[in-house]
């Protein structure tokens, strides 16, 4: 098994800007199921397009998406979880790679987009891809196992593969990739890439740090058995120990904020900055880094003191 290797495009290795051309949509879909298609859509755009970006041009690129991949008449439909009834699974795989279609990739990988769908779901994807590429995208690439015919046939070029060594691989367009125009033009396409620099300011980390936030906040809102879990937990146990009269109700707020919330809050921060800050590709600095880090913790901190407060300040509950 291959553990190693080189990626090349046309024999150059890949440029700084190769992350801005090149997506990928990965077999378990990324949506959120309590957000709607749309918010879907508009928190891929916002948390990745560059800033010179209008919002008004955000919401024609997902219009426009939605249109091109028959997702209009579900647009204000949950994506579903398992308590929560959404689209239906042709409607979340087309919302996911129109996911990464809205940040105008150039080539498009997708690892086995039929799997988990039935044959005419199946079928509906591949033509909205087949009729989308010539549009946007100018390179899809995608793994299959035993495709049906009806999808073979969309198929430009098959490379068949086998111990992961090319087995076989047929263009059905008859286009001779070798051809010294193809090379012209490939060469002239690729010069271009490699010249393109990193957009100074893609996004800024305000942007990236409020539209997170709406979605988590979006998240937890719409999560039913989350939010009842916690809040009648929360309830039932504050009732017990008020009337039990086990502690005093400022002895058991300067308890709780010092020696569960701040904790936890420190340890959840510190987990979620070193994933999302470098994920998100913000400014690799150690300033910028713990300016986030502390950010994201006075928030949290704060957040959970002032909800003790507020239930600390009612001795009873009328």
């Amino acid at each position: 098994m291959v553990s190693s290797g080189e990626a090349f495009i046309d024999r150059y290795p890949p440029g700084s800007s190769y992350k801005y051309v090149v997506g990928y949509i990965v077999q378990d879909d990324i949506i959120s199921g309590t957000l709607t298609v749309k918010e879907n859509l508009m928190f891929s755009a916002n948390a990745h397009l560059s800033d010179d970006i209008s919002n008004d041009e955000r919401k024609q690129r997902a219009t426009k998406v939605m249109h091109d991949f028959r997702l209009e008449a579900c647009a204000d439909t949950k994506g579903g979880t398992e308590f929560l009834r959404g689209v239906s699974g042709g409607e979340r795989q087309r919302t996911c790679i129109g996911v990464e279609l809205i940040l105008s990739r150039k080539i498009l990988f997708l690892d086995e987009p039929t799997t988990v769908i039935d044959a005419s779901t199946a079928q509906n994807v591949m033509e909205c891809l087949k009729q989308y590429r010539p549009l946007a995208v100018q390179l899809l690439i995608f793994s299959i196992h035993q495709p049906r015919y009806f999808i073979f046939k969309l198929f430009d070029t098959v490379l068949l593969m086998e111990q992961f060594e090319k087995a076989y691989q047929e263009s059905q367009i008859n286009i001779n990739i070798n051809s010294s125009l193809k090379k012209h033009i490939c060469d002239a396409r690729m010069g271009k890439l490699r010249q393109k620099k990193r957009e100074v300011a893609a996004r800024s980390a305000t942007v990236e740090i409020y539209s997170v936030s709406q979605r988590t906040l979006r998240n937890t809102i719409r999560n039913p058995v989350l939010f009842l879990a916690q809040v009648v937990v929360a309830i039932v146990l504050g009732l017990v120990e008020n009337v039990s009269g086990y502690c005093r109700t400022t002895t058991f707020f300067i308890a709780k904020a010092f020696c569960d919330v701040l904790p936890i809050r420190i340890v959840s921060s510190i987990l979620f900055s070193l994933i999302a800050y470098f994920m998100t590709g913000l400014e690799q600095s150690a300033g910028q880094f713990f300016g986030f880090l502390v950010t994201v913790f006075m928030t949290s901190a704060f957040g959970s003191a002032i909800c003790l407060f507020v239930s600390a300040a009612y001795s009873y509950v009328q």
